[in-house]
């Protein structure tokens, strides 16, 4: 896991998700990549970058910048 995990500080690092997959899951994001950014979207979907491609398309691009 610390393989997968292992991200440089000056990588941004995003994670959108459609459910919420409650507090354990985000203490051990922020502990893990802590530059990190989670958001979770609504309507609560396992798939939010289908529900809201422009959505999902233009949040990256701003986070990329």
């Amino acid at each position: 896991m610390d393989r997968l995990t292992a991200v440089p500080a000056d990588v941004p690092y995003l994670v959108i998700t459609g459910l919420d997959a409650g507090p354990d899951y985000a203490a051990w994001l922020q502990q893990t990549i802590p530059y990190s950014v989670h958001e979770v979207w609504q309507p609560s979907t396992h798939d939010p970058h289908l529900i809201d491609p422009a959505r999902f398309v233009a949040r990256i691009e701003a986070f990329a910048r």
